[in-house]
């Protein structure tokens, strides 16, 4: 998977964490946890009292569940982890301040088990917010086989905001790092650290990117992180740049904020290298096709161009050319993968005439043939049987084209190959009852294999 992908996944499942606290896997039965988020405003020497139970649903099995108290901390991507006692040694722990009123329960089907988390701060605590976490899991089946479809872990984050202390937000950007992959956004990733004695919601990157000759090239930004980063740990954000990149020094400023008041936490400048030229992958372009006209679809870079002949499609459709969303399989053993892939969405089936697929291709394309544009062809990813089909196509070196004709699109990618396939071949009878008999017998027959005849994939 794509690195910007993992990231992006990872992200979304981290957001359902936060909102139905952390779920460790995706079970068909799961534990269900009231009072899902503790945030208290305490001042010194106060006590407070969450509401909280555990639950099961009539069809789940029985289950011994365990209620344990733990620090918490942040990943990476920004989500939550727990920490052990044993690695909560922080000063800004709150798990010494609470207690639970249970912390095992045994569950029935259908069983509902309340309890209290109880929060005593001491009387004189110290400045800075304090943060722990409580950790509800099973931890063994009744019977043989019982509980064994309930495999949930939830993690409820507790922040606690003590009043009267003095609150610091600040943050310190330990590391700038960039990933230059061929056909793919350059990913910038900045790394911040809380270094403050307080969380903060919402910190983002700003970005620019200067030439070796001082000229700005790009500028980006990051969504604000839905998450808090809690003092003494970090997280890495990234950004995504698309600009084209010519061998040389570039000097990348990054500016790191809190959303709400955009308030500065710190900036860093660090430089990137660029070894060989980059070309950021083509924007995504739309169109919609009608039966009745030709139509062409070209992203505004002009890298893709599909032609689609009047007749292609029987009724109006919405069709798409973007970047593909998703890793791609590994190339044939008889090929090598370029860097120029795309996802040509929103026809299934085959078209009633073939469109013409143009696409420009690249140095890092160029380079996986060998240096030999005569070895580059197109390949489509066939996905009813997994695999791989490189597809007849045609080379155009001085205009650094290569162009196929087919009636199935879907995902194509560039690359090369030893094993150039040749020239499409001209549809062929298929085997069958001789056409007098054909004539002879029902019309049903004879568009049955009229049609078994011509439908070819290309």
């Amino acid at each position: 998977m794509q690195r910007s992908a993992v990231i992006a996944l990872l992200t979304w499942i981290a957001l359902l964490a936060v909102v139905l606290p952390l779920s460790l896997a995706v079970p068909s039965a799961a534990l269900r946890v009231e009072g899902m988020k503790i945030m208290a405003n305490l001042t010194p020497g106060g006590t407070y009292v969450q509401p909280m139970a555990v639950a099961i649903d009539p069809t789940d099995a029985p289950v011994d569940v365990a209620i344990d108290l733990m620090g918490i901390g942040n990943y990476p991507a920004g989500y939550y982890r727990g920490l052990s006692p044993a690695d909560d040694t922080g000063p800004y722990t709150a798990r010494p301040y609470i207690t639970v009123t249970a912390t095992k329960v045994h569950l029935n089907p259908g069983d509902r088990y309340p309890f209290n988390a109880i929060i005593k701060v001491p009387e004189q605590p110290g400045d800075g917010g304090r943060y722990a976490a409580i950790l509800i899991h099973p931890v063994s089946a009744q019977g043989p086989g019982a509980g064994a479809g309930i495999t949930t872990a939830m993690l409820v984050p507790v922040l606690v905001t003590l009043t009267g202390s003095n609150m610091s937000q600040a943050g310190s950007i330990t590391g700038i790092t960039a990933d230059v992959t061929p056909g793919k956004p350059v990913l910038i990733e900045t790394t911040l650290a809380n270094t403050g004695n307080y969380h903060y919601y919402g910190a983002l990157v700003n970005l620019t990117v200067t030439d070796p000759a001082g000229n700005v090239i790009a500028t980006a930004s990051s969504a604000p992180s839905f998450f808090a980063l809690f003092p003494g740990n970090s997280m890495t954000i990234p950004v995504s740049v698309t600009a084209a990149f010519t061998p040389g020094t570039y000097t990348v400023t990054s500016v790191a904020r809190i959303a709400q008041g955009l308030t500065l936490l710190d900036s860093r400048t660090s430089t990137l290298t660029i070894t060989a030229a980059y070309t950021p992958p083509f924007q995504a372009a739309s169109i919609d096709l009608t039966p009745d006209r030709d139509a062409a679809l070209a992203t505004p870079d002009g890298v893709v161009t599909v032609r689609f002949p009047a007749g292609s499609v029987i009724a109006p459709v919405h069709v798409t050319v973007k970047p593909p969303d998703v890793s791609l399989a590994a190339a044939p053993s008889t090929a090598t993968a370029g860097s120029t892939s795309l996802s040509i969405e929103g026809i299934t089936g085959l078209l009633a005439r073939d469109a013409t697929l143009t696409v420009k291709y690249s140095p890092a394309d160029l380079k996986a043939a060998g240096g030999d544009s005569s070895k580059l062809v197109i390949a489509r990813w066939d996905a009813d049987v997994s695999q791989w089909t490189l597809l007849p196509t045609t080379v155009d070196s001085s205009a650094g084209t290569l162009t196929i004709q087919t009636n199935r699109l879907g995902i194509m990618e560039v690359m090369g190959s030893s094993q150039v396939p040749g020239p499409a071949a001209s549809p062929t009878k298929t085997p069958g009852p001789d056409s007098l008999l054909i004539v002879a017998g029902s019309s049903a027959s004879l568009l049955f294999f009229g049609r078994r005849k011509t439908a070819r994939i290309r």
